[in-house]
């Protein structure tokens, strides 16, 4: 019986320990600058107006072979036609 509270109390600290990072995580971003521009940039890829974004084509490893790109894809293709 005694065991059986131990670990519930040991559950139950975790969980309190979680709820306070969320509950600050929480205050950031609805009150930090940086925190919610982090977001904005990371998660939704979000610039500022004089920003500019300028991107090159991916290279290929070796002339006549697919590069890593190719392969990842041509993989998670033939992983979805086996789930269905």
């Amino acid at each position: 019986m005694r065991a059986a509270y131990q670990t519930t109390e040991a559950a139950t600290q975790q969980l309190r320990l979680e709820n306070q990072q969320l509950r600050e995580e929480i205050q950031a971003l609805r009150h930090d600058p940086e925190v919610i521009e982090r977001i904005a940039r990371e998660e939704l890829n979000m610039l500022r107006p004089e920003e500019l974004v300028i991107s090159f084509p991916e290279k290929k490893s070796q002339k006549g072979r697919r590069g890593e790109g190719e392969k990842g894809r041509r993989g998670e293709r033939e992983n979805e036609r086996t789930k269905n």
